[in-house]
């Protein structure tokens, strides 16, 4: 859902028992978008994120964590989402990159 000055996110009334939680990610000239870990409460963490860069048409992020950690990383474009799946290196460090939704192991 994009939102702005001229289109405000509309949030609904809220008490400790009803509420929302809602992460926002800066769409790319190219459109994509990086949604991060979707599962976890702050799902770009820079201790899990440590470079994002794009180009025309593509997007990739460098992800660093244990050796052997399963990590789904999500991008979105339009409504179009996209989960890629890394298993990081012996290193602890690999790169997920779309539209191809390839993880590549890094040194």
């Amino acid at each position: 859902m994009a939102f702005d000055d001229a289109h405000p996110l509309q949030l609904s009334p809220s008490n400790q028992f009803n509420w929302e939680l809602w992460h926002a990610s800066p769409v790319a000239d190219n459109g994509w978008a990086l949604l991060g870990e979707t599962d976890k409460w702050v799902p770009t963490s820079s201790d899990r994120f440590v470079a994002w860069s794009v180009d025309a048409s593509s997007a990739s992020v460098e992800l660093e964590g244990e050796a052997g950690e399963t990590v789904v990383v999500s991008f979105a474009q339009g409504t179009k989402r996209v989960d890629v799946k890394c298993v990081l290196g012996q290193s602890g460090r690999s790169i997920a990159s779309v539209p191809a939704a390839t993880c590549v192991l890094t040194q």
